[in-house]
């Protein structure tokens, strides 16, 4: 596939500063220092690079990753060129980075934007991926490498001043002229995780601030989290965050004197010369050395110290290194973007000269604190190598989350401050939504809501208002942004134990699935419903800020209808009041879901969508989550996954829904394809019960259904209900003969009842069948038309879609198969997101950018495309569960009376 084939090109660009292997043993070093190169000295660079890669990608062809190899790397060697200057590693890479930035890199309305137009250097950069392709290899570099180096590389190029960086953070802007103006009328983003929402060279700006004592400690506890990484430990990586912290601040003195023309001291060479022997060292060796336990600080970072101390003021940070060149309002400037934009120029100082020994330390410096940075780059930001939720989840969702929640303690900076600015610093968003969990404690869950309500006050106060002095109060200068917090419940992957037979329990807890589970749900809920709705003491418009709930997480490990009491008690309304004080009216919740989203087949994720939207009783206005499932092609789908392993309960209630459903239908193929499914059924119920048993796919099916049923519901039920069904269970199990004689309440009860876990639970390894495929697209079109007969809206996520999901590239996207770009009649109304922006680095005005230029490339009009977006942008601020009339004054006034309060 194409996104096989870019990662393939990009992971060997990408490779030398990037793979932490070399980071202490440059093989490409020792390649380029020998005159004469044999076959020998190839294989140990290809060696160490076919290594990297089956850790990472999917490598299909060795000779394909060696040409690629020689392309970017051992070829050029062999130039006239190359002969003549004696070049290093660094140089071929920083050759590669600016040709990358004339292709990849532009500027318009005062900001940086991606380069949509063909250059000329195209083909020659970029190869195959030029023209049409350019924009899928755009997207995915973006999340291999921070792309802040070619932005300096272009900064510096075009002569542009430092102070030209202000308000610039990371991303670079995807979008034409005419996408720009619709943007300027507004966005919201609808589906934002808010413990990913903050950037990652946000984070890394953080962590390399001044090596205090203080940091040191903070970064050490990254020891007792999972930011681990392949063979690289998190006790590892703390010692390579403190090394890229001391390396920068390093290369930062060094830059002090040669720009000022000033003698190093000679504390300052024999730090540079401690540097280059720890870089020729081993690390297991260094990390014994630096890490002791009870050193608060490392040598080098006394030393550092110690030289800071002899220039006039103590250094605090990078832009008090940089007074002396009269640097003025570089406050909005990062450290990273000051410390990067001051690098590039020197390396690109024509008067340097090329091997001057001076320069060939800075710049294998510089290259061994890019490795670093890199390498932590790929921790946290995921690309499509392997998809799905789990490894989603495991390898960089809570990596993220930790190196960010880390990097906030650390600055004692507040977490949603920082989430929010982050978010904001795209001026288009009108309303956003940050997704959160429910702690479990009121105490904890007030907390979170007022760190949240203070953060969005200190922010309105410092970018959108000024202080009057005669009034002795804020006042609103710009549009204020609106914010809201949407709660999730999360799914969590369940313990299938089996109960021994003849086992008499009393304990629901003992015998049932999923009731620990949904128990702290409804806790969850009842918290929030108390804040929403119970706050006469403050008369705080709550309901304006807490606006929805989710739930989100692992799709496949726990069944939808385990929601179902949960969703209909949010949904009572009869606790809520009609009108509030000053005639306010009160906010109803929003109801989305992530569904669709995982699966192991796309049966059972459009199973998941219609089940939420009927057994959750979705209503015009709710949202679903992603719903990927709705624009695939089953027939494509197939075609790459001829054979699938799935849990043999998650099989039988595919075929039970499809069923079902299919009742409903008639054509040609209905009988046909009814018997299919009865046989199917048949079967699965044979595997979990036994041959014995005989139960017929109508009580099957009524079991399944009174599972979404309050008043069947077996949380709810009493106690004598339960001991019941408890002894029913063991009858059964004594005699299964009597199976038929048990009403389909039985039968519900056991897909909650560990009795029959271990069957249900047990993976089988099934071969897709064609017939199968085709009772797909009916199906497929059945749910695509409940979800517009409810009104219910789509969240698509496109980066996250494409790199979580079986969807190739941004052109294949769901949202193509379910809201056509002209007002069809089978449109699904949609709006687009950005997920999780710091895991994925995107944000909402880029994602619109990906989707826009996927459309031009299904060569579409601009003025379809632009038309099309324009719909697009405009479902996203109508779906928004954050409304009001509210004036800014009034806003700003309430906010700051709650605050005060607190």
């Amino acid at each position: 596939m194409l996104n096989d084939d870019i990662n393939l090109n990009l992971a060997i660009f990408a490779f030398p500063f990037v793979n932490l292997d070399i980071l202490f043993n440059d093989c490409f070093e020792e390649f380029y220092n020998k005159d004469s190169v044999e076959i020998k000295d190839k294989a140990v660079v290809r060696e160490k690079l076919v290594k990297y890669l089956k850790n990472k990608y999917y490598l299909s062809s060795y000779d394909e990753a060696y040409l690629f190899l020689d392309k970017w790397y051992l070829y050029p060697k062999m130039d006239d060129e190359w002969k003549r200057i004696k070049q290093h590693i660094f140089d071929m890479i920083w050759n590669h980075l600016k040709c990358f930035s004339t292709s990849f890199i532009s500027q318009r309305d005062g900001k940086i934007v991606y380069k949509y137009w063909e250059n000329e250097d195209d083909a020659r950069v970029l190869g195959g991926f030029s023209k049409s392709n350019k924009i899928y290899l755009f997207h995915s570099m973006n999340r291999l490498i921070p792309t802040d180096i070619l932005t300096m590389i272009y900064l510096v190029k075009n002569g542009k001043d430092i102070q030209e960086l202000k308000g610039y953070y990371e991303n670079i802007a995807v979008s034409d002229a005419l996408l720009d103006r619709v943007l300027e009328k507004g966005v919201a983003e609808n589906h934002l995780h808010g413990g990913v929402a903050v950037s990652f060279l946000s984070n890394w700006d953080y962590y390399m601030k001044p090596l205090t004592e203080s940091v040191v400690v903070g970064l050490r506890k990254l020891d007792r989290t999972n930011v681990g990484y392949e063979n690289i430990t998190s006790r590892e990586n703390t010692f390579l965050l403190m090394f890229a912290n001391l390396l920068r601040t390093l290369m930062v003195i060094k830059l002090y004197f040669i720009l000022t023309d000033k003698e190093e001291t000679e504390e300052v060479k024999d730090l540079t010369d401690c540097f280059i022997r720890t870089l020729n060292g081993n690390l297991d060796e260094e990390i014994t050395c630096w890490c002791k336990d009870g050193e608060p600080i490392s040598a080098f970072s006394k030393k550092i110290n110690s030289i800071r101390k002899q220039f006039r003021k103590e250094i605090v940070d990078l832009k008090d290194l940089f007074i002396w060149k009269n640097i003025k309002e570089i406050d909005d400037i990062t450290d990273e973007n000051v410390f990067l934009y001051e690098m590039v120029s020197f390396i690109e100082n024509k008067e340097l000269k090329v091997n001057d020994e001076l320069t060939i330390v800075m710049k294998m410096l510089f290259l061994n604190y890019l490795r670093i940075k890199n390498h932590f780059y790929q921790l946290v930001v995921q690309q499509k190598t392997i998809h799905g939720l789990n490894f989603f989840q495991s390898e960089f969702y809570e990596k993220n989350s930790s190196f960010s929640k880390q990097a906030t303690a650390i600055n004692k900076n507040k977490k949603w401050n920082r989430a929010i600015r982050e978010q904001l610093q795209d001026i288009n968003i009108r309303k956003l939504e940050l997704r959160t969990s429910i702690d479990n404690t009121e105490t904890d869950f007030r907390k979170e809501v007022n760190d949240f309500l203070s953060a969005y006050l200190d922010i309105l106060h410092k970018y959108y208002c000024e202080y009057c002095v005669k009034e002795h109060k804020y006042k609103p200068i710009k549009k204020f942004p609106k914010v809201g917090l949407v709660f999730h419940f999360i799914k969590k992957e369940q313990k299938y134990s089996q109960i021994e037979r003849g086992t008499i329990l009393r304990e629901k807890e003992d015998c049932l699935q999923y009731i620990g589970l949904y128990k702290e749900y409804k806790k969850q809920l009842m918290l929030l419903h108390n804040l929403r709705n119970n706050n006469k003491a403050t008369k705080f418009p709550f309901d304006k800020y807490l606006v929805g709930i989710d739930v989100a997480s692992l799709e496949n490990e726990v069944p939808t209808w385990v929601f179902a009491a949960v969703y209909e008690n949010a949904r009572d309304s009869k606790s809520e009041p009609i009108n509030k004080p000053k005639g306010r009216i009160h906010q109803s919740l929003g109801f989305t879901f992530h569904a669709g989203e995982d699966f192991r087949h796309i049966i059972s994720g459009l199973r998941r969508i219609h089940e939420v939207i009927i057994h959750l009783k979705f209503h015009a206005g709710d949202r679903i989550g992603h719903g990927v499932a709705l624009g695939i092609d089953p027939k494509k789908w197939e075609i790459q996954n001829k054979t699938i392993i799935i849990p043999r309960v998650e099989l039988l209630e595919n075929y039970l829904w499809a069923y079902d459903l299919l009742s409903n239908y008639c054509d040609e193929s209905s009988v046909i394809n009814l018997d299919y499914l009865e046989k199917k059924i048949h079967k699965i119920a044979e595997e979990i019960y036994g041959e014995e048993v005989n139960v017929s796919v109508n009580t099957l099916l009524k079991a399944y259904r009174g599972l979404f049923k309050m008043d069947r519901n077996l949380f709810e039920e009493s106690e004598e209900f339960f001991d019941e069904m408890n002894d029913e269970v063991i009858s059964f199990m004594k005699d299964k003969a009597k199976a038929t004689q048990f009403s389909s309440v039985f039968w519900q009860y056991t897909r909650q009842s560990k009795f029959f876990a271990h069957k249900m639970n047990e993976p089988i390894h099934i071969k897709i069948e064609e017939q199968e495929v085709e009772i797909t697209k009916i199906i497929q079109t059945l749910v695509k038309k409940a979800v517009d007969e409810k009104g219910v809206i789509v969240e698509i996520n496109p980066s996250s879609n494409v790199v979580i999901g079986d969807i190739d590239t941004i052109d294949e996207n769901q949202v193509y198969g379910i809201n056509n770009y002209g007002y069809h009649f089978d449109n699904l109304i949609v709006c687009i997101n950005s997920d999780d922006p710091s895991v994925f680095n995107t944000n909402v005005a880029n994602e619109l950018g990906y989707i826009y230029f996927g459309m031009l490339e299904k060569n579409s009009n601009k003025e379809a495309a632009l038309s099309w977006i324009d719909k697009l942008r405009e479902n996203g601020m109508s779906a928004s569960f954050i409304r009001g009339d509210e004036s800014d004054e009034q806003i700003l006034r309430e906010l700051e009376e709650y605050v005060d309060s607190l």
